[in-house]
């Protein structure tokens, strides 16, 4: 969705148009969360919403914030977790990350070639 709301902003849209965009775009539980759990005043907030340093539009960073929060939790929970997650790797010797950056990099390359396959 990130990829999506990038694209419309390139294309020179105000923030409130790419957040009507990504809506409009909305199926399955996107769509009936947007639609009936949603209420009308958490719209308005999203769609009013304001950075008050710059006073810049934030309504699709908004949108994507409650999107985050309501299907899979409290993002900063998930954030440390990730980041405990990632602090926890352990290579015992620099041959061990060696081979795990190999893999990492074999394993990029292979679906790279995969995904070019798919699109010719």
């Amino acid at each position: 969705m990130t990829m999506a709301a990038t694209a419309f902003k390139i294309k020179k849209n105000s923030d409130r148009k790419t957040k009507d965009m990504l809506v409009m775009g909305f199926t399955g539980q996107l769509k009936g969360w947007w639609d009936n759990i949603l209420s009308e005043e958490d719209k308005l907030k999203i769609d009013s919403a304001v950075k008050l340093e710059t006073n810049e539009e934030i309504c699709v960073t908004t949108l994507l914030y409650a999107i985050t929060k309501f299907f899979i939790g409290e993002p900063l929970k998930l954030q440390q977790r990730a980041s405990d997650q990632l602090l926890n790797l352990y290579c015992p010797t620099m041959s061990d990350y060696r081979w795990y950056k190999d893999m990492f990099l074999s394993n990029k390359r292979k679906n790279m070639k995969m995904s070019l396959s798919l699109v010719v």
